[in-house]
């Protein structure tokens, strides 16, 4: 992969990664439970998913500039070939989608189980107004896919791949975004999609096409859910 040959080391490390990312579910854990947060509503969820997103990526920027004095662009947040690197994620983003849905459909077949469906999906399949709809979507397109690259393939992945080499980072990552989201027959379909992401983000250089790509994968499996309602 050429473009990581450009690419310099992280400035933070593997073990520091890890800590922050553990350090900041946990604290979103008690947060939830002090606040007796509820996401079975759309507002409440839509609530929770923002709070979500600002506290991720806000403590990962904090620890950024306060341990390293380091920026977004560090975490591949930059505007050089931009349009190249949105290209590439709408491309990945199919591609992910795509394969997803296949190797899904597969495993139901295989096992006869069907994988639970997310907070979103549950509620995109319950009658509501068209205003909750797009917020749902929304939120599922651009916030999720934003918290989730930052923290995966923008924080995680670079101090991986500076231990392990592309290959080892790439994969632990992926397996690492599988499992965070806590359900096992989603778990293959989620690491195969986590890869074509890295592959994205490692052949661009620019967290942007990876955002985009994850942004389209999840627009096409909301408005899937949307449609089976």
């Amino acid at each position: 992969m050429e473009q990581a040959e450009r690419q310099v080391r992280a400035p933070w490390s593997a073990r520091q990664a890890l800590a922050v990312l553990v350090a900041i579910n946990l604290l979103e854990l008690g947060l939830s439970r002090a606040l007796n947060l509820a996401t079975t509503g759309v507002w409440q969820l839509l609530l929770w998913t923002s709070l979500d997103a600002a506290l991720n990526i806000g403590l990962i920027l904090l620890f950024m500039r306060w341990r390293h004095q380091k920026g977004s662009v560090a975490l591949g947040l930059t505007g050089r070939r931009w349009l190249h690197a949105v290209i590439f994620g709408l491309g990945a983003g199919l591609v992910a989608a795509a394969v997803a849905l296949l190797v899904g459909d597969l495993l139901v077949e295989l096992t006869g189980h069907a994988p639970e469906w997310q907070p979103v999906q549950e509620l995109l399949t319950r009658p509501s107004s068209l205003l909750q709809t797009v917020a749902l979507i929304g939120a599922a397109s651009v916030l999720v896919p934003l918290k989730e690259e930052i923290m995966f393939r923008g924080f995680l992945y670079p101090a991986l791949r500076d231990r392990m080499g592309i290959v080892g980072g790439i994969l632990v990552t992926s397996l690492l975004f599988a499992l965070v989201h806590g359900d096992l027959m989603r778990a293959l379909p989620l690491f195969i999609g986590g890869v074509i992401l890295n592959v994205a983000y490692q052949k661009t250089g620019s967290l942007y096409a990876a955002i985009v790509g994850h942004g389209v994968w999840n627009l096409l499996m909301s408005i899937l859910a949307y449609t089976w309602r």
